[in-house]
């Protein structure tokens, strides 16, 4: 009750303040709670959305990948070398080449090497003669004697920045391979709805293609690989990891997202969103509510001001005074003295008969002292 009657006798104008930020604070609280949640509930929503794309992407991949090592199987397959080895003239052989890739477009070249690693059919004629034994691709298969899917390989006489899929031949030491181009292979991501990029690299971290950006040069692809923050994040993990406010090397800006590691082929899959496109809207929303409350009450503040007034008067009607202003003052002083308990303090007005009106603000300090 002391705590009470002490803020009673505090200013008019400084009560009001403090009633007013007694009812604002819950509400700025609330806001500020509320806000935060967006903000989490966004970025959960967000990072969720690229693991989904990130899944399905991966799935497509594989997918892609295997429709074109089958076509290569059947073309290496028993039946297929033995129709080779019948051949009278190379023109047959080149013609079923030429039919595989017709039926194919996506696909660069399809060629056969012999032991050496020298191509000696090919739906592509520039190809013809080409040593392919340096390669890094040949020598997986060499090792493994297995359908080998390549890193990134910038080859023009196959096609450019390609990926390299080769099948050995079924007893010989001959080997099917066929190139796609990285610019083709935009179709293991085409019909996924997404607003931020989709990144494949290869094994190395070369990126091989990218959604939503303009195909890079090889040397920024091999830039990229040495300086990206998310590949080290994205190869160290098992299975789907997310990442938040990451630096993307292309553009600098922090971004959230998801990615993995393909466990059969070895490349990685990632799905990025830049945080200002992410909490962009929640932003503007938040700054929009903000504004709307702070005039809210700042006129909440205005009208009650114009309603209560400056505050409450009390009437004391006094005994005739003779004297002069000073002793009226010195009679109005002695009452507010004797009401010093109940918060008589403010603006005072005496009317005279004469219709006359004083006016002074009395304070506490100029009571007690």
């Amino acid at each position: 009750m002391k705590g009470l009657a002490l803020v009673r006798r505090l200013p008019y104008w400084i009560r009001l303040i403090m009633a007013m930020l007694v009812i604002v604070t819950p509400v700025v609280v609330l806001c500020i709670i509320v806000a935060r949640d967006s903000y989490e509930a966004t970025e959960s929503l967000a990072a969720s959305q690229a693991r989904n794309d990130v899944t399905l992407v991966d799935v497509y991949l594989r997918t892609y990948i295997d429709k074109y090592l089958g076509i290569l199987k059947t073309l290496a397959s028993e039946q297929a070398q033995r129709s080779y080895a019948e051949v009278s003239d190379r023109e047959s052989m080149q013609t079923l080449l030429d039919r595989v890739a017709l039926d194919h477009p996506r696909v660069y070249a399809i060629v056969v090497l012999d032991g050496d690693g020298k191509v000696v059919e090919s739906s592509r004629r520039q190809a013809l003669g080409m040593d392919c034994s340096q390669s890094a691709w040949w020598g997986m298969l060499s090792e493994r004697h297995a359908p080998v899917v390549s890193d990134f390989e910038d080859s023009p006489t196959l096609g450019g920045p390609v990926v390299v899929l080769a099948v050995p031949v079924p007893g010989s030491s001959a080997v099917v391979a066929l190139t796609l181009n990285t610019s083709t292979m935009s179709t293991v991501y085409e019909g996924l709805f997404s607003a931020g990029v989709i990144l494949l690299t290869d094994t190395k971290g070369v990126p091989i293609v990218e959604s939503n950006r303009r195909e890079m040069t090889v040397a920024e692809r091999n830039e990229l690989a040495k300086n990206s923050p998310i590949l080290p994040i994205v190869r160290g993990a098992t299975g789907v990891v997310s990442f938040r406010d990451v630096i993307d090397p292309v553009t600098g800006r922090p971004v959230i997202g998801a990615g993995m590691v393909d466990p059969e082929y070895g490349w990685s899959v990632i799905a990025t969103q830049e945080y200002a496109t992410v909490l962009g809207p929640v932003q503007q929303g938040l700054i929009r509510t903000w504004i709307t409350l702070g005039l809210s009450l700042l006129a909440s503040f205005v009208i009650a001001v114009l309603l209560i007034g400056r505050g409450p008067m009390r009437r004391v009607v006094l005994p005739e005074i003779s004297g002069g202003n000073k002793a009226v003052l010195d009679v109005v002083y002695d009452h507010l003295r004797q009401q010093a308990d109940s918060g008589l303090y403010g603006e005072v007005r005496l009317r005279f008969r004469g219709g006359h009106i004083y006016k002074a603000t009395i304070s506490r300090e100029s009571v007690f002292d």
